[in-house]
Formats: C-alpha cells, sequence, structure tokens
C-alpha cells in the first residue's frame, strides 16, 4: 500500500440487541458495506469514513489539506480521485 492516498475500512454495528439496533445495522451493512464491495471490485472506493479511514498526510497536504467542512471525508475522497491519487 506504499502509492496510496487513502485505505477505507468497514464499520460495524456490534450493538444488536434491540429492533431499533437491528434494523440499523441491517440499514448499515446493506446501504453502506455492500455498495463499497461492490465498487471496490471497480477498483473505485467513494468515501473514505472518517469513522474508519486512514489517509497520507504528506499527499493530502498536496492537494490543499483537510478543509473544515461537514464532509470533510467526502471532500478529501472526491479531491484525491480529481488528483489521480489512489485509493482503496
Amino acid at each position: 500500500y506504499k502509492d496510496c492516498t487513502a485505505i477505507s475500512g468497514n464499520v460495524k454495528v456490534v450493538n444488536t440487541k434491540t429492533l431499533i439496533n437491528k434494523l440499523s445495522y441491517i440499514e448499515y451493512a446493506t446501504g453502506l458495506i455492500l455498495s463499497r464491495f461492490a465498487f471496490s471490485k471497480f477498483n473505485y472506493v467513494n468515501n473514505v469514513s472518517g469513522a474508519f479511514g486512514f489517509f497520507k498526510v504528506k499527499n493530502i497536504k498536496l492537494i490543499g489539506g483537510w478543509r473544515p467542512n461537514s464532509g470533510e471525508d467526502y471532500d478529501l475522497t472526491l479531491r484525491c480521485f480529481i488528483h489521480g491519487l489512489k485509493v482503496i
């Protein structure tokens, strides 16, 4: 992963004791995990999650650094693609 700028992981819901928590897990699993898996088959990650993502700081500084907005993880991921940086 030496040439990567960002690596995205998966967050797992572990508190599934109540019905609401179970439904939340199902929504998260189908909405995010499956779509991320499908996109990865085409070498595309649409978002490096702020909850579990890693960025190479020197490359992020080259593309303008972190911006103080509410969607900074999506913003960083999009700018990585615009600048041709590898995200997995």
